[in-house]
């Protein structure tokens, strides 16, 4: 084996379990950053559709507005008095909070 050639005090036992953890490893992380991708995916998409008319968003680049119409795929925001514009609805990061922040 590979990994016995590299550890020549190592038992066969132990070189076979070394080799298995190496194999493993790698398969268990490229899992978990799949599955993590797929829940963040998941909850972008959860914030996109909770989004209703009149409320204050930002979008993914940063732009803060008010939504004023929606579709299946559109997202048309008010960004400043007058000036509508219109967005894919994916690109609607979430719904802000407008309340004023408190000092500590």
């Amino acid at each position: 084996m590979f990994v016995s050639g590299l550890l020549p005090m190592a038992d066969q036992g132990s070189a076979s379990w070394l080799s298995l953890v190496m194999f493993a490893l790698p398969l268990l992380l490229v899992f978990y950053f799949l599955m993590a991708g797929r829940a963040r995916q998941k909850a972008a998409t959860a914030r996109s559709r909770a989004v209703a008319v009149g409320d204050k968003v930002v979008t993914t680049s940063g732009l803060y507005g008010t939504v004023v119409a929606l579709s299946d795929s559109i997202a048309s925001l008010e960004t400043a008095p007058g000036v509508v514009m219109e967005f894919d609805r994916r690109a609607i990061l979430g719904a802000i909070d407008d309340k004023p922040v408190t000092e500590r």
